[in-house]
């Protein structure tokens, strides 16, 4: 049972890097394949390095690290049509960034996802945001 649903897992990711959107839409949600449109619309070179999987009955959680160049369009949508930032026009930059989800696996498919993003990392990479300190251009720490 571990083996398969990770395996979902794995072919998802393996979808998403080949840019496939019939083995995308065969092992993943609608909102799933519908936020990867999204993502992939903003950054057409998306890929993801799985760094690791872990497995708990039907649900699958993946650390991961999601790069590309943002030369697309983001409106960050929300599910009830509204959008969660203001849009944000291509910058053409390249981005890499951490990236922690669960999968809920229902059979052959995953049915739902939770997805954690380290979006900080990512917006400052496209110059949207900053939070390098002037002295050495490395995190801020804050107070010691």
């Amino acid at each position: 049972m571990h083996t398969d649903v990770a395996n979902v897992v794995r072919r998802y990711f393996d979808a998403v890097n080949a840019h496939d959107a019939n083995a995308l839409e065969a092992v993943a949600c609608e909102r799933l394949a519908m936020a990867i449109q999204w993502f992939t619309a903003g950054n057409p070179d998306l890929h993801f390095d799985v760094e690791w999987l872990a497995v708990d009955g039907d649900k699958v959680t993946a650390w991961v690290y999601g790069e590309g160049t943002h030369s697309g369009h983001w409106t960050f949508p929300t599910p009830a049509g509204a959008h969660a930032f203001q849009p944000l026009p291509p910058t053409n930059k390249r981005w890499r960034a951490a990236c922690s989800a669960t999968y809920l696996v229902v059979g052959e498919r995953i049915e739902d996802f939770w997805v954690s993003w380290d979006w900080l990392a990512i917006l400052d990479q496209l110059g949207a945001v900053s939070y390098r300190t002037p002295a050495d251009d490395g995190p801020s720490r804050g107070p010691a």
